[in-house]
């Protein structure tokens, strides 16, 4: 076995498993020693691998005396974010067909989002050493590459290895060496002879200083630890934008000036603009809402109204996006924004048709019940004849108000498809049809004030969106067989731990959303899990920042409570070790 896989592997293992010596010793190869207790993982009250789902109220509770206590824990980067700081260093290398071979074996994380704790144990230890390799190899072997990696003289090897310690070692781990860790790799450099390049940058790429994100140091501050500039600067990176920071931030920390809330204020604001933080967020909405595509409608649905439904769900969910930019970036707009506002983008004839409004590349004005994002084309649009209401209540209880149900008895389906047989489609709408396949005891708990309802209140909005009062059936053959009156009214309906008299229409319903607190709070918590990589602590801990993520979807923009989920009062401390 190569050196590199020996020194690689044993880096790596010592990161996720914490066996290492006392801050400011040195490991094998002159590398940094990480305290047992700083091992990766993902802090106190969170999950080491998936589940979550929920949102509690201890959670949500906000305890100033505990604030920052969650934070402690070095987190291993995603396969993702490893793979774009490393493309962020190395630059075209990175495209070469071994390199990309390469990365394209280490296996893809999963989004750590609805409320599910991402997973810390490394488990893609041999991928990212044989990565280490394949780049280290390429080096080596390419002057070009070394020059324009590492800005040498190709030709002058021992520049080309000073500027590996000097240089590339300080971007990939994200702040300075330490003076052990500059006298271990001259040590590869110059033991490992004409290889010495090779086997040094490889064994940069495989530590536990590349692959995660490590905070080891600081100062106590009472309870907490105040962490370092260069700690502080990663996390502000990959919390905003899943990638390492930029030239402008490592310079930040560099100079000392990311020290204060207002210092991380100004870099972050600088950040959101950045289309790699607007990407992050507008997918952490669009998961939210559990949303990554929109089926064509039925076809004779769609036939009813003029419209040919092939390819019009890939036009709603393009429609979707444009809304979604609009009211992010351009607008700046809140929580009632994003769920009120009767923007629409009808950039075809047929969306036009769909939404009653002239075609037009540039924004237009819904002039009926629909608008914001719920209550439009993209989310409302069904291949159904008549649209669940099952389907539609349950992404609203799981997703959007982080309220799972419970677990499906295991002969639902079965049950429901015999007493469907005493409903025919032609004599029973599909309101009615519903409440008595749910009506059991075993499903009652979770359909009859939870989920039936909003499916129910949703029933005003047919297969392609647009308003209606009646419900039509079509047989398989595309014959109109039935039409029922729909009652989109409910009583009684619980959001989470809200309960509401009463909702009429879908529009209704984004009223209530809008001024209860349910659905607001967990996209809070979403975004939240989706920065932190982890769930937020069931101790109160983390309750303080997803009230300011709250409070400022509310009062000031969605695009700024993204920011507080980061840049708040615990943004540059984390608990003691041990604690």
């Amino acid at each position: 076995m190569e050196r590199i896989q020996l020194l690689g592997l044993l880096a790596l293992l010592l990161g996720c498993e914490g066996a290492i010596g006392s801050a400011g010793g040195s490991g094998p190869s002159g590398m940094p020693d990480v305290p047992e207790e700083r091992r990766g993982g993902s802090g106190s009250g969170a999950t080491d691998g998936l589940g979550g789902g929920e949102l509690t109220p201890d959670a949500l509770a906000c305890d100033e005396a505990r604030r920052g206590l969650a934070e402690g824990r070095s987190q291993r980067l995603t396969s993702q974010e490893l793979l774009r700081s490393l493309e962020a260093v190395f630059g075209e290398v990175m495209e070469r067909s071994e390199v990309r071979s390469a990365a394209a074996a280490i296996p893809q994380d999963p989004p750590g989002g609805f409320l599910v704790g991402f997973d810390h144990r490394i488990t893609n230890v041999e991928g990212v050493l044989n990565l280490a390799r394949v780049i280290g190899t390429t080096l080596e072997g390419d002057a070009e590459a070394r020059a324009r990696v590492l800005g040498c003289d190709a030709d002058d090897m021992a520049t080309c290895e000073a500027q590996v310690v000097d240089e590339l070692a300080p971007r990939l781990y994200r702040r300075p060496l330490t003076s052990d860790e500059r006298t271990g790799l001259f040590a590869i450099l110059e033991e490992e002879g004409e290889h010495g390049l090779r086997f040094a940058v490889a064994t940069l790429i495989a530590s536990p200083h590349t692959t995660q994100r490590v905070e080891i140091d600081g100062d106590e501050a009472g309870r907490t630890v105040q962490i370092t500039p260069h700690e502080a600067a990663t996390r502000l990176a990959f919390r905003l934008t899943g990638e390492a920071p930029d030239e402008a931030l490592r310079e930040a920390a560099d100079g000392g000036r990311l020290r204060t809330l207002a210092d991380l204020e100004r870099e972050g604001r600088r950040l959101l603009e950045t289309e790699p933080a607007r990407e992050r967020v507008r997918q952490i909405v669009l998961d939210w809402i559990h949303l990554d595509s929109v089926p064509d409608p039925n076809e004779y649905a769609a036939g009813a109204v003029g419209i040919d439904h092939e390819g019009l769900g890939a036009e709603a969910y393009e429609e979707l996006l444009r809304f979604l930019d609009y009211i992010l970036f351009e607008e700046r707009g809140t929580f009632a924004d994003l769920l009120l506002d009767k923007t629409v983008f009808p950039f075809t004839d047929r969306l036009a048709t769909l939404y009653g409004v002239a075609q037009s590349e540039g924004p237009a004005t819904l002039r009926d019940a629909r608008g914001g994002l719920l209550l439009r084309a993209g989310t409302l649009m069904s291949d159904d004849v008549v649209p669940s209401p099952i389907s539609r209540g349950v992404r609203y209880v799981e997703h959007i108000l982080c309220d799972p149900p419970g677990a499906v008895p295991p002969d639902a389906e079965d049950v429901a498809t015999e007493i469907a047989a005493d409903y025919p489609v032609d004599e029973y709408s599909e309101r009615a049809r519903t409440e008595a396949k749910t009506a059991g005891r075993a499903c009652a708990g979770c359909h009859a004030e939870r989920i039936n309802p909003i499916g129910f209140v949703l029933a005003d909005f047919g297969p392609l969106s647009e308003p209606t009062s009646v419900e039509r059936v079509w047989d398989r053959d595309g014959s109109l067989i039935a039409s029922h009156t729909i009652d989109a009214v409910v009583t009684n309906v619980r959001l989470r731990d809200e309960r509401v008299d009463r909702i009429e229409g879908g529009a209704g319903l984004m009223n209530v959303l809008v001024e209860a607190d349910a659905a607001r709070s967990c996209l809070a918590a979403e975004v939240f899990t989706r920065t932190r990589m982890r769930v937020p602590s069931a101790g109160g801990e983390d309750g303080c920042v997803l009230e300011s993520i709250n409070t400022a979807f509310a009062e000031e923009s969605i695009l700024e409570g993204y920011l507080q989920s980061v840049v708040n009062d615990d943004a540059l401390i984390r608990g003691p070790f041990g604690d």
